[in-house]
C-alpha cells in the first residue's frame, strides 16, 4: 500500500511481518516493533494510522504515520531535530474496570525528537502559547517538583517519574495537554494530584532546547467535538481555571510560609531567646492554623475516607472537576468557587491576626543579643 498523504512511502505485509520503504520501493526496511512474526493478509490507512490484518493474531494498528513520513528526511547531520506532531484533541476523561486486551492510542500530544550526537546534554521541552509564553516545562533532570511528588508518595502505591531522553537516537515525549502543575510542598497530600488544568483549544508551540541548539514546531489543540462551547464560554472557563489555580497556590504558599515561621520560632524557643509562654502560644496558634487548612492525618489513600478533606484539597478537587468537564462552566462550580474564596479570606484574616502576635514575640529576639532579622510574611 502507498501512503495516501506521502508519495513514495510504501507499506508491505509479508508472511513474516511488516516492511517499509521511503523511496518508492527501491529500498525496504523491516518495521516489526512489537508485531509478532505472523502473516499479514491486508493493510489499510485509516485516521492516519496503519491498520494491519493478520492471519490468526487479530488486528494490529501502527499509530502516528506522520512521524514515519518525516523520517525519510536526512537527520544524521542534525544534532537536534523536532518532528512535526499531529494536532491534539481534548476529550472527556473516563475510566473502566474492564481488562481490555488492546490499548488505545495516547490522548496526549506525542512529541518525537532525534539527537544526532553522543554528547549527553540536558534537555528542556516547553509548551508555549501563540504569544510565546511558556505554559508547561519539562526537564531531563529531577527538579523540586519531582522531589516533592516523591516525598509525598503513598508507599503502598509507588510510582516512578519519567524524564525526556538525552541519548543519541529517536525519542518520544508525551505532553498531557495540561498547563504547569500546582504548587507542591512536603507533607501536604492532595489525592486528586498536583496536575495543572487542561489548556483550552487554540494554537500552540512546542520547543525543545539542548545546549545552544533549539527547535520549535506549531500545532493546534482542538476541542472535544461532542461539546458545542462558544469562544466566550471557553474564555469564561479559562478565567475560572486561572482563579482556582491561583487560589490553590496561594493556600499552599501560605502553608509553606507558616511552617517556616513555626520552625524559626521553635529554634528561638530552644535557644531561650523568646519568652517561653508567649512563644509556646504562638507556636500553637501557627500549628492550629495549619491544621485548619490542610489535613495532616493523610498518609495513604484510604485516609481520605477517615479524615475530612480541608480547603486545600477542596480547591484542588473543584479545579480538577472544572478542568475535566471543559466549557461551559457549571453554575454550581462557580458558586462553589465563590464559597471557597470566602472561606480562604477568613483563614487569611486569621493568619494576619496570628502574625501580629508572632511579631510581638519575635521582637524580643531582635534585641542586642539577638540576630534574627527575618520578617514574617
Amino acid at each position: 500500500r502507498e501512503d495516501p498523504r506521502q508519495e513514495g512511502v510504501l507499506y508491505a505485509g509479508t508472511e513474516q511481518g511488516l516492511w517499509l520503504s521511503w523511496n518508492e520501493g527501491k529500498d525496504w526496511q523491516a518495521w516489526q516493533m512489537n508485531l509478532p512474526p505472523v502473516p499479514i493478509t491486508d493493510l489499510t490507512v485509516a485516521d492516519d494510522s496503519l491498520v494491519i490484518a493478520t492471519q490468526g493474531r487479530g488486528f494490529w494498528i501502527l499509530d502516528d504515520l506522520a512521524l514515519l513520513r518525516q523520517m525519510q528526511q536526512p537527520l544524521a547531520d542534525k544534532p537536534l531535530h523536532l518532528f512535526q506532531p499531529q494536532d491534539a484533541q481534548l476529550g472527556l476523561e473516563w475510566s473502566n474496570a474492564g481488562d481490555f486486551e488492546g490499548s488505545n492510542p495516547p490522548a496526549d500530544l506525542v512529541l518525537s525528537y532525534s539527537i544526532g550526537d553522543e554528547t549527553a546534554l540536558p534537555i528542556v521541552i516547553e509548551i508555549l502559547d501563540s504569544a510565546g509564553q511558556t505554559l508547561r516545562r519539562y526537564e531531563s533532570e529531577e527538579g523540586d517538583f519531582e522531589r516533592c511528588r516523591l516525598a509525598n508518595m503513598d508507599l503502598r502505591s509507588p510510582f516512578t517519574i519519567d524524564y525526556p531522553g538525552i541519548d543519541k537516537g529517536l525519542h518520544q515525549w508525551h505532553w498531557d495537554l495540561r498547563r504547569a502543575p500546582l504548587k507542591c510542598i512536603d507533607n501536604a497530600r492532595i489525592y486528586v494530584g498536583h496536575s495543572g488544568a487542561f489548556l483550552p483549544p487554540g494554537d500552540y508551540q512546542a520547543r525543545i532546547t539542548r545546549g545552544a541548539e533549539s527547535a520549535s514546531v506549531g500545532f493546534t489543540l482542538r476541542g472535544d467535538p461532542r461539546q458545542a462551547a462558544s469562544a466566550a464560554q471557553w474564555q469564561d472557563w479559562e478565567s475560572e481555571i486561572v482563579e482556582l489555580t491561583r487560589l490553590f497556590n496561594d493556600i499552599t504558599g501560605a502553608i509553606e510560609s507558616v511552617r517556616a515561621d513555626h520552625d524559626e520560632l521553635e529554634q528561638l524557643l530552644m535557644a531561650r531567646r523568646v519568652p517561653a509562654s508567649e512563644g509556646a502560644d504562638a507556636l500553637a496558634a501557627l500549628k492550629n492554623w495549619e491544621r485548619s487548612v490542610t489535613q495532616l492525618n493523610f498518609d495513604t489513600y484510604e485516609d481520605e475516607d477517615s479524615w475530612p478533606t480541608l480547603i486545600d484539597g477542596q480547591v484542588a478537587t473543584l479545579l480538577s472537576a472544572v478542568s475535566s468537564a471543559g466549557a461551559p462552566v457549571a453554575p454550581g462550580a462557580k458558586e462553589r468557587q465563590q464559597d471557597l474564596s470566602k472561606a480562604w479570606a477568613g483563614h487569611r484574616s486569621e493568619l494576619t491576626r496570628i502574625r501580629k502576635q508572632l511579631m510581638k514575640v519575635m521582637r524580643v529576639a531582635t534585641g542586642p543579643a539577638g540576630s534574627s532579622n527575618r520578617q514574617t510574611r
